[in-house]
Order: C-alpha cells, then structure tokens, then sequence
C-alpha cells in the first residue's frame, strides 16, 4: 500500500478594502473592510468585519498598508526594516505601499437576526461582588441603549459571575468562557433576542479601551480591542469619558454623607 503525500489546506488570506468615509468617520479614523475571510496572526476576520486604524506603529504590531496606486490593502508586520506582508513576509517597498497604521480596533457588525433563542449551556454561580482590582486587568463591557432591567443583569451574572452595573453599561472582567469575537457577538445576539434590547460588546486590556470601543458600535456589534493596544480617544469623547469619571467619583463620596441622615 503507497502511502499519499499529505498536502495542508491552502492558507486563506484575507481580502481587505478601504471602507467608506461614512463609515471612517462614525468610527473616528481610517478603516478598512473585510471583504473575504481569512485569518493572520491570530486575528480571525470574517466578511463585514472593519479594523480601524491608528497612525504611527511600533515594531511587532500589526498595521495595514495600502497600495500606492491600484491593487487593495493587506495585512502587514512592522518591523524595524520595514513593512512585511502577510504572511509571505515579503518586505513592502515604500515607493508601492505605504503603511496607513496599526490595528487598534476589530469590530464585527451586526449578526443576522435569529428567530429563536440560542441554546446555551447555563451554568450558574455564585452572584459575588467583584473584588478590588478585578476589572484593573483586560474587561468586557456590555453597553444598552437604555439601563438594563434587573433581569437581564441577574442573565448576565448567572451566565459569567460577579459584574458592576455602571448607567447603561455592566462591566465584567474578560473570561475564558466568552473571550472571542465570535463568542461575544453569539452573547450579544442571544440578549438581544431574549430580552428584545439593544446592546454592543467590547473587550480590551483595560476598562476604559472597552468603554470607548463601545461607543462606536451599532446595535447588536461587538468589538475587540487587539492585545496590547490602547485605543485613542477622540477629544469630544475623552472629554464625556472625564465627565462620566467625575460624576461617578461624585455619587461615591456622597455616599457615606447620605448615610449620616
């Protein structure tokens, strides 16, 4: 019996298209679209994902650049000899690409709406308060379009543990039960549907990257904010996100003054 030479499966690359200037400035920067599948260095995109960019790139992170001329925007490492493509490595020459930045975003629209609740396994823990420092590392926020019912928050909590209810967001740290994109937007669909709400998803290394994420999606989007990334801030948003901070500050110390009456 001959054995036969095993040949892997081809590698599928992703194809990428400068997304619309609509689209760039609800997002607030560049963006490209995806528009065939593939995945590179870990990040798995799927058709309608966008990226959004950020200019400047440090060696090792991911960026995209774009052709200078016809021919459309590919994945690329930066390097400090340069731009290589993805994933020949290939270096790209500076007269024919030019690098347009670094991945800061990964956002994934809206899925195609369901007509049934999904079937997820439940399992149900303890409903504990967060402990200090528990959403100093990466998190995940789930934002509403109005503040969550109590039965959509004990939904939540039940699924994935100890969460902090802040306005129209819950705040949870990032588990390894919901720590892909795919997962996040299946969990998003599925509280949309049972609860009929409108709700984003982000996760990122820190709190407030997954906030300001937040604020660009529209309902029923999830995003994440790649490793090690620190997603900027647009002024008129820093500045909401200072006013939050301070007001949040203000109810906490009036707490205890409350407590004296």
């Amino acid at each position: 019996m001959l054995l036969q030479a095993f040949s892997p499966a081809p590698l599928q690359v992703p194809s990428l298209v400068l997304a619309d200037a609509a689209v760039c400035v609800q997002m607030g920067g560049t963006c490209v679209q995806v528009r065939a599948q593939g995945e590179i260095e870990g990040l798995s995109l799927l058709p309608g994902d966008l990226l959004l960019l950020d200019p400047g790139a440090k060696d090792g992170e991911l960026v995209v650049v774009a052709p200078r001329g016809r021919g459309r925007p590919m994945l690329a490492l930066q390097t400090a000899q340069g731009a290589m493509a993805l994933p020949s490595g290939v270096r790209c020459t500076p007269s024919r690409w030019q690098v347009l930045g670094r991945v800061v975003l990964h956002q994934r629209p809206r899925p195609l709406a369901m007509d049934k609740v999904l079937a997820f396994p439940v399992r149900a823990q303890a409903l504990l308060p967060l402990s200090p420092g528990s959403l100093s590392g990466a998190a995940l926020v789930l934002r509403f379009w109005t503040a969550p019912q109590q039965d959509v928050i004990d939904h939540v909590a039940a699924r994935f543990g100890a969460l902090k209810v802040q306005g129209c967001e819950l705040h949870l740290p990032c588990s390894p039960s919901l720590s892909s994109l795919a997962q996040l937007g299946d969990f998003v669909l599925e509280l949309g549907v049972r609860f009929g709400v409108r709700v984003v998803g982000s996760m990122a290394d820190d709190l407030s990257s997954a906030q300001s994420a937040c604020q660009v999606l529209d309902p029923g989007a999830v995003s994440l904010v790649p490793k090690g990334q620190d997603l900027p801030l647009a002024a008129v948003d820093q500045e909401l996100w200072l006013s939050a901070q301070m007001d949040s500050v203000a109810r906490m110390a009036q707490v205890p003054q409350l407590a004296l009456f």
